[in-house]
């Protein structure tokens, strides 16, 4: 019993330096920004966004196109503002390829989504690696538009300065279709820093 309390103890002190400690740079600063469905043959989607973190804000954009029958990528960049300095540049890209899909019979559309991105903040820069995995439904709304929620947990190893760790995300978002040229979208972020993503999607 003595070695359950120890235990506990250990755990609460733990929990509450973790707590009180400055927020590791996070990356997964750019979201998930897509869906687990692949894109449309000869589509390009190009999006803008805004990310509102605990200690930064980001303003990127989106490239985005399929490039064989399940899979698709996007290429990211924007930048960042970290507690208030000077904005940086930040660069990510993506390849998500589809596993299961709804209107194939399957219950859900699934997709796994490998990630890279890098971040150069003032006294040293982030680079991250890893693989998301992404579920996703499509549903049609009474107005005939489509509305898609989506979560995806990522699984990436991050490299800052000499240190290398591994890291776990979860996204929780929206897409909702707007017209036949537009789209928008919501999403919460859960990492080293909780935040919010919201921004359109424009299918050109």
């Amino acid at each position: 019993m003595m070695g359950f309390r120890k235990i506990g103890i250990v755990g609460a002190l733990a929990l509450t330096v973790w707590t009180v400690s400055p927020a590791p740079l996070s990356a997964q600063l750019l979201g998930q920004v897509s869906t687990a469905s692949t894109m449309e043959a000869n589509a390009n989607d190009v999006g803008g966004y805004i990310g509102l973190l605990d200690h930064a804000t980001a303003l990127f954009g989106q490239y985005r196109r399929r490039f064989t029958g399940n899979g698709d990528f996007g290429v990211q960049f924007g930048l960042i503002d970290y507690e208030r300095a000077n904005a940086r540049l930040m660069l990510g890209g993506d390849a998500k390829f589809q596993v299961m899909n709804a209107a194939s019979n399957d219950p859900f559309d699934l997709a796994f989504d490998s990630r890279l991105m890098f971040v150069d903040y003032h006294e040293s820069s982030l680079l991250s690696i890893g693989e998301s995995v992404v579920l996703s439904h499509d549903y049609q709304v009474s107005n005939g538009s489509t509305l898609s929620p989506y979560g995806a947990v990522n699984l990436r190893l991050d490299h800052l300065s000499s240190h290398t760790d591994w890291q776990i995300a979860a996204v929780g978002g929206v897409k909702w279709e707007l017209s036949d040229l537009m789209d928008a979208l919501g999403e919460v972020v859960f990492d080293n820093e909780m935040g919010i993503v919201l921004g359109l999607n424009f299918k050109l």
